[in-house]
């Protein structure tokens, strides 16, 4: 379904596959949330492994964005459960079979080390040894930083 043509509101949403599974959610913004899902499929990011499976195997043309309910903000995560329910877990892509929360869903030991191992280490070049040269030359050019953001204090003044 082109972004164009896709309904806008408030609601619960299904992504059909030619499997005959779907994909569940819910959203404040269906033409918006169509948007990201076709942009991580895309993109080959998408948090839904098999969901992004069927696309690779298949291509977009044979998934179908539906808009399947519209509700109130308030009621979203309830009508999405609902759905969730009536359709059964061996026929979703959803990960987690409980609206809204990730409870259930782990991530892979090579997923949590690449995590960890993003998080540790020297973020903003501390502990780097630099020479006398460079800092002289950085210092420098932060002296007439600050000279240049004083004169143009005065002229405004």
């Amino acid at each position: 379904m082109p972004i164009r043509k896709t309904p806008e509101g408030c609601g619960v949403y299904v992504i059909r596959t030619p499997s005959g599974k779907c994909y569940v959610g819910s959203t404040i913004s269906f033409r918006q949330r169509g948007y990201v899902h076709r942009s991580e499929l895309r993109k080959r990011i998408h948090h839904c492994r098999s969901l992004q499976e069927e696309y690779d195997e298949h291509g977009e043309a044979a998934l179908s964005f539906e808009l399947i309910e519209i509700c109130k903000p308030e009621d979203l995560l309830a009508r999405e459960q609902a759905h969730i329910d009536s359709i059964g877990s061996d026929k979703l892509h959803n990960e987690c079979f409980i609206a809204g929360k990730s409870t259930g869903y782990s991530l892979s030991v090579e997923t949590r080390a690449k995590i960890s191992a993003a998080k540790k280490g020297n973020k903003n070049a501390l502990g780097i040894k630099r020479s006398d040269e460079t800092r002289a030359r950085m210092s420098e050019a932060q002296k007439l930083r600050f000279a240049k953001e004083r004169l143009e204090n005065r002229e405004v003044a």
